[in-house]
């Protein structure tokens, strides 16, 4: 058996400052439930980092 979970929220400076949610998560499987993924994506690290 396989349960997946995964939650998003958005941060209160975030919130207070009308920025977006940049972050994201998911978790599958495949049909016959042999492997499962997971994925991660951290976002843009603020204004004063302009390459990430």
């Amino acid at each position: 058996m396989l349960f997946t979970l995964s939650a998003r929220c958005q941060g209160s400076s975030h919130k207070k400052e009308n920025k977006p949610l940049q972050d994201y998560c998911a978790a599958t499987s495949d049909k016959l439930k042999t492997y499962a993924y997971a994925l991660v994506a951290d976002g843009h690290g603020g204004e004063k980092y302009i390459r990430s």
